[in-house]
């Protein structure tokens, strides 16, 4: 262990400024739980998919009466020393771009400004007929007051806002529709097998002279090497770290195949 961290220390020392790639872990000692162990095995089996939540009403308010309950744990979570390291290597020239996994905004409450959020935001809300963008907050109180019997539920939290709540919950939970539209409303994130948003990636791939990761999801180990080497072969050769026991794989460009989360 301590010739890899001599290794690492040499290594990072060569390269003048990195792309950091931070995952679900980063986020663990801030008391928001991962979807994975440390060696990428799932911890749960059913989170939700984007598909299921556009076309479906009941998984719409199985997710809502889960993370009406479950928000505060991400809305009161504060950052930890890892996010404030983050952003203190950003102040002093050395993190270029930081790419997160996370939904939690963390990273840009410890300080961190250069900072894409690959799959969206959890502290906002998007209408999918118009667009119309609201706060988490807004909505969350339009929720609380459409389902006045969500009071005090003691819950065990899980990743991403969500938890476990009593089928009674589901049943009788009442989704705010938009304010501007009446259409269907969804958290500004992105979903199992949804798009990443383009404009992330391909300022992401701009910034690949060092990409440093933290619990990378195997989905993204097999996308990042393979859409770098059609946007930019000759950087295909970067160097890369990763704290997850995952191996990255070159994939064939698929686009269907690139552009998602599996």
């Amino acid at each position: 262990m301590h010739q890899t961290v001599e290794s690492l220390s040499t290594w990072l020392h060569r390269i003048e400024r990195w792309t950091v790639l931070t995952g679900a872990g980063v986020s663990a000692n801030s008391g928001i739980p991962t979807y994975r162990d440390r060696t990428g095995r799932w911890l749960r089996v059913d989170p939700i998919q984007h598909k299921e939540f556009v076309e479906t009403e009941t998984k719409r308010k199985r997710y809502w009466a889960r993370s009406m309950v479950g928000w505060g744990g991400v809305d009161g979570a504060r950052p930890n020393a890892t996010h404030y390291a983050l952003a203190e290597l950003e102040r002093a020239g050395k993190v270029d771009l930081l790419i997160t996994q996370n939904v939690d905004r963390l990273h840009q409450k410890a300080g961190s400004q250069r900072v894409v959020d690959l799959h969206g935001r959890l502290d906002q809300v998007v209408c999918l007929n118009c667009g119309e963008q609201e706060s988490r907050q807004s909505f969350q109180t339009r929720l609380l007051q459409a389902n006045p019997f969500v009071t005090d539920y003691q819950h065990i939290a899980r990743p991403d806002g969500d938890a476990d709540v009593p089928d009674a919950y589901v049943e009788k939970t009442t989704i705010p529709e938009c304010k501007q539209c009446s259409g269907v409303v969804m958290p500004d994130v992105v979903f199992l097998v949804a798009p990443y948003p383009e404009h992330g990636l391909i300022l992401a791939l701009n910034h690949y002279p060092a990409l440093v990761g933290f619990s990378w999801s195997e989905a993204l180990c097999r996308f990042i090497p393979a859409f770098a080497f059609v946007a930019s072969p000759k950087s295909y050769a970067y160097p890369s770290l990763s704290s997850m026991r995952v191996k990255p794989e070159p994939m064939i460009w698929q686009p269907s195949k690139l552009s998602s989360r599996q």
